[in-house]
């Protein structure tokens, strides 16, 4: 089964780079940043409602590994929440990078195609620091 967030940033990122799908999992590392599901189901589905002090820190200190292991060009946040806790993360860690990194509304939302920080914000990002 094809998983729609995943399946439309494949989308955006196959435009922008004219590589196939195939291609662009072996050009971008995509994964949970809190690196469990949501408790809180339904359709008030957030991470929000559950998140705890020692999720954050966890998160925090995985992906803090992972960019100085991988060195990416740009991380993109495909969740405000999850980005606003990763820049106080940050803060709190001391942790100080040249990445560029930015987030843009949930692909999920009804409002990907619509908004500002949706789809044009993502598309937009590529553009300006993926493709080179």
């Amino acid at each position: 089964k094809e998983y729609k967030t995943f399946s439309k940033l494949c989308k955006s990122m196959n435009e922008i780079s004219g590589l196939q799908c195939n291609s662009v999992y072996e050009e971008a590392i995509f994964y949970n940043y809190f690196l469990r599901p949501a408790t809180v189901l339904g359709a008030n589905r957030s991470f929000e409602k559950d998140c705890t002090q020692l999720d954050r820190e966890v998160a925090g200190a995985a992906l803090c590994g992972i960019l100085k292991r991988e060195k990416p060009d740009i991380v993109i946040f495909a969740s405000k929440y999850a980005f606003n806790e990763f820049e106080k993360f940050k803060l709190s860690a001391g942790f100080e990078t040249d990445i560029i990194i930015d987030f843009v509304i949930h692909p999920a939302s009804p409002n990907w195609s619509k908004s500002e920080d949706g789809k044009q914000k993502f598309e937009h990002l590529l553009k300006q620091y993926w493709i080179k």
